[in-house]
């Protein structure tokens, strides 16, 4: 890999500063680069390998979802990573500092590209916010006539007040949101909205962070929908065609699943936008914000600027269900197990090895049986955690042995496959119209040949050797791969061992993602634990205040 970055000037480059493959070679960090360095003979105290630990420390941060950090946390952390001196440490700063690598707002120091994204962000949000829509508020002719046709159209469905405000709402302003739990008509609102920009003649463009719920949208509205990626028509290293010079065409771009926006996929959005576009935004704001670095949908919200639609009202045909019940208990934090319930139940289990017993009495027997769910079709397996005997490898390991059992092992690398076998798409690959999150099957297996071909709904693919490494088995999946997807039955696994992990957004998402049965398995006191506990929720950003700090300007 970083031969192939540097090429013929790779020994040269690396004796020079190998610190800088940490900033130009994709997939290299600061430890490895460190080893290297060290055994070159670089001092500890090298002014490359201080600067390099700390964009390290910045970075980590961004990779648990902040954009910014405090200053004093940041040098501390980058002295326990680097072991020298807090003096070494604080010139080494004010040198990122020189260099414009970071910006300082107030107490909190971020990357100098974040702040930039942030800002320019802020500055689309301001321009969407005072961008006048009469020539589109006339086009629609959106009045209470207009909204009473809809019963021509959609005869089975009688709208609240809550959702004819939410229609006023989201046609009216340029900018706007949409949120709020389960069973709150969301899929509702989305099918009305297409239909009533669509029947105005205005083109509008439906989009979601996964192919799963791009699909999901598509089947709702029965209007064509992609993921953002494909939309922006994504070129590679996080480049996109769609931009200022080259933006997309259309008048009203709807995004759902919103709260999987990160602060880059957003700009990237925002930049592609025409200068006419309508933008609204479509999620539950209290499920896991996004994978990557920003809190985009709540920062949004809590501007109060942008309108927002809250739905709360739970339609008559909503309130006997236990899934949604138990989802909103949770999303409250307070815990009360659905009463007669016929689709959410929570199991007990003591240890590992209970689970394990009862997992796999469910799937074979009691599920299937009851329910007339498939085993590996139907039903998703969700943990907080990888490691440990109730963690996701192990669960894979034990699924396959027992949904799978009698086709041949292959194995790639540390993984072993089977024909037959459950797997998920580890990342986006442009190439095969494959995306992260995406599941199918093992249909064939060649050892020789070193290639697998994999079933994902109506397509069959043939993987080679480098790019199965971008699969893994998926009988039992993380919470946040399966963000934005449904299951008809979702079985969640919580262990007192998942401490670290057992948070309230964790378990209201994995809740969520079930459409006919949702089972909670394991200890009680993991349960309680995660539904009161709402630290890490929380991300570090900027964008909020510099939003609001833009508006107050121009408008003072």
């Amino acid at each position: 890999r970083v031969f192939q970055h540097y090429g013929p000037a790779t020994i040269e480059k690396i004796q020079e500063d190998p610190y800088s493959m940490t900033r130009e070679v994709r997939g290299v960090g600061f430890k490895t680069a460190d080893s290297l360095a060290l055994g070159l003979g670089f001092g500890s105290n090298s002014s490359s390998r201080l600067r390099a630990g700390i964009l390290h420390c910045l970075q980590e941060w961004q990779g648990n979802g902040h954009c910014a950090i405090p200053i004093p946390l940041l040098l501390e952390q980058a002295s326990k990573l680097l072991e020298v001196d807090d003096n070494h440490v604080q010139k080494a700063f004010d040198l990122c500092l020189q260099e414009e690598e970071v910006q300082i707002t107030g107490d909190l120091v971020q990357e100098k590209i974040l702040a930039s994204v942030e800002k320019q962000i802020s500055m689309r949000v301001a321009t969407l916010l005072y961008t006048e829509r009469l020539n589109l508020k006339s086009h629609l002719n959106l009045n209470m006539e207009k909204l009473s046709s809809l019963q021509k159209a959609f005869p089975e469905i009688i709208l609240s007040e809550e959702q004819h405000e939410t229609l006023r709402r989201s046609v009216g302003n340029s900018l706007s949101v949409i949120t709020g739990g389960p069973g709150v008509g969301k899929t509702t609102i989305l099918k009305i909205l297409t239909y009533l920009f669509v029947s105005s003649g205005c083109k509008v463009k439906l989009c979601a962070p996964t192919g799963k719920a791009a699909r999901r949208m598509e089947s709702v509205t029965r209007h064509s929908a992609s993921t953002l990626h494909k939309l922006l028509q994504y070129k590679g290293s996080f480049d996109f065609a769609a931009n200022e010079e080259n933006p997309l065409e259309g008048d009203v771009f709807i995004v759902d699943e919103a709260s999987m926006l990160d602060i880059w996929l957003f700009y990237a959005l925002l930049k592609a936008l025409p200068a006419d576009a309508t933008l609204i935004l479509v999620g539950d704001v209290d499920q896991l914000p996004s994978v990557g670095p920003g809190h985009v949908l709540r920062d949004l919200i809590e501007t109060e600027l942008v309108p927002v639609s809250c739905l709360k009202q739970i339609f008559r045909q909503q309130k006997t269900s236990g899934i949604i019940a138990a989802a909103h208990s949770v999303n409250r934090g307070i815990w009360v197990e659905p009463e007669d319930s016929q689709d959410f139940y929570f199991i007990e289990a003591d240890n590992p090895k209970r689970v394990q017993e009862l997992l796999l009495k469910m799937l074979v027997e009691r599920i299937p049986k009851r329910y007339g769910l498939h085993p590996v079709l139907d039903i998703q397996i969700l943990a907080p955690m990888y490691r440990g005997d109730a963690g996701i490898d192990s669960l894979n390991r034990i699924l396959q042995e027992t949904l799978n059992p009698h086709e041949q092992d292959v194995q790639f690398g540390t993984r072993l496959f089977r024909a037959g076998d459950k797997v998920m798409q580890l990342e986006n690959n442009y190439d095969k119209e494959v995306f992260n999150g995406d599941q199918g099957m093992i249909e064939a297996i060649d050892p020789s040949a070193q290639q697998m071909a994999v079933r994902f709904e109506d397509k069959v693919l043939v993987y080679t050797r480098s790019e199965i490494e971008e699969l893994t088995l998926c009988y039992a999946a993380s919470v946040h791969k399966v963000q934005g997807s449904e299951f008809s039955c979702v079985i969640l696994v919580l262990m007192n061992s998942h401490f670290t992990m057992l948070k309230r957004n964790l378990v209201y998402t994995a809740i969520t993602r079930g459409k006919s049965l949702v089972i909670v398995l394991g200890q009680k006191r993991a349960l309680m634990k995660a539904v009161e506990d709402t630290t890490g929720q929380s991300r570090i950003t900027l964008l909020k205040t510099r939003i609001l700090d833009l508006i107050a300007n121009l408008e003072g």
